[in-house]
């Protein structure tokens, strides 16, 4: 990865331990385990930004009775996001398509 690059890992809401449910509990363990990754990830690696991103709750077959936003959306998002049109602080690592702060 060159230096001054992104990782973007598309994890979720759902691996925040600051969202109670129940609803797919597979999920929400990977989802936890890949925001782990990262926060291990940004300790050891210097050169590039690395984040884990939401993406909102897309209208998909899995997210269509909770849906906020369309696929194409949250697309635009992680592109302004890579192309560093949204401006997303050094700190902060666990965000959402708009380059929002997510709770852990």
């Amino acid at each position: 990865m060159n230096k001054g690059g992104i990782y973007i890992a598309v994890t979720s809401e759902g691996g925040s331990f600051a969202i109670e449910s129940d609803m797919f509990p597979e999920y929400a363990i990977t989802k936890t385990a890949a925001n782990r990754a990262v926060q291990i990830m940004r300790c050891t690696v210097k050169d590039i930004d690395i984040i884990a991103l939401h993406p909102g709750r897309m209208n998909t077959e899995m997210g269509s009775t909770t849906a906020q936003i369309e696929p194409s959306e949250t697309a635009e998002g992680i592109c302004e996001i890579i192309n560093k049109s949204i401006k997303v602080d050094k700190n902060t690592w666990f965000i959402d398509y708009k380059g929002k702060k997510m709770a852990l």
